[in-house]
């Protein structure tokens, strides 16, 4: 039997649906030999590789007080709403201070270089660094700036890691995330707000299109009603995060009888 690799997408606050895909695959009793995640799946990812079952990434994602984030909140637009070192020093308390190194399932996280727009991988060192450098949205998270470089949103450089992750896999699954919701159905209304998270969906969607090609097996959870990724107080509702785990599974379930077949191949 073929071994999986799993990479985890981009998406903001939808990356709950990659718990779901990690869910099924689990109760499948399929777990990936290793996982490349891009921002949010950077995140998921983290969880998921350093405890070793969808259970305690499931736990830690739904009744972690993400509300504790506010304390992180600061005015410096200049440098993201939320400050790197407390950021990372949270990151550092769910990871248990561990290292790529440290982790059940490998894992690889990517970020983009600031100066020169090209992706950047992390695996090896501090997982926290790894991942606040994959999740440092522009404006929203301040990036982060080690030997001399600066590494923000891995969203921005390569959000699906398809090529990436078929360098040394024999099967890759990828789930992706930034799908443009089409057709935006009856009136809606249009704000400064609506407009910037649409134009960055827009671009988004077309990367990972791109990225994504060469996949085995490509994963699209339905997602066209659910939040955006700038909707941070989806982080704070249950209800709404297990809706989103939900639409992860289902797309899981309805694609696991080819995942068995290019397994078994």
């Amino acid at each position: 039997m073929k071994k999986i690799t799993l990479v985890l997408g981009s998406g903001g606050t939808r990356g709950f649906a990659h718990l779901g895909v990690l869910k099924t695959l689990e109760e499948n009793g399929i777990i990936p030999e290793r996982i490349f995640g891009s921002s949010v799946g950077a995140l998921v990812g983290g969880f998921f590789c350093k405890f070793g079952n969808y259970k305690k990434a499931e736990e830690i994602s739904l009744n972690f007080n993400w509300k504790e984030f506010s304390s992180l909140l600061g005015l410096n637009v200049k440098k993201g709403l939320l400050g790197g070192e407390k950021l990372r020093k949270q990151l550092d308390l769910i990871f248990e201070r561990a290292d790529f190194e440290d982790l059940e399932i490998p894992l690889e996280t990517v970020a983009t270089d600031y100066f020169t727009a090209q992706p950047v991988y992390f695996n090896k060192g501090s997982l926290a660094e790894g991942v606040h450098a994959s999740i440092a949205f522009p404006m929203i998270i301040e990036p982060l700036k080690k030997d001399g470089k600066i590494f923000w949103d891995g969203g921005l450089s390569d959000p699906l890691p398809v090529e990436r992750a078929k360098e040394n896999s024999e099967i890759v699954l990828a789930v992706n995330l930034d799908r443009y919701p089409h057709p935006l159905r009856g009136k809606r209304k249009i704000g400064a707000r609506r407009n910037v998270g649409m134009a960055i969906r827009s671009l988004q969607h077309h990367l990972a299109n791109y990225r994504g090609k060469g996949a085995d097996v490509l994963l699209e959870p339905e997602l066209e009603k659910e939040d955006g990724f700038l909707d941070i107080s989806s982080f704070l509702k249950e209800k709404k995060g297990r809706r989103i785990i939900d639409r992860g599974s289902e797309i899981t379930q309805k694609n696991i009888g080819l995942i068995k077949e290019k397994i078994r191949e």
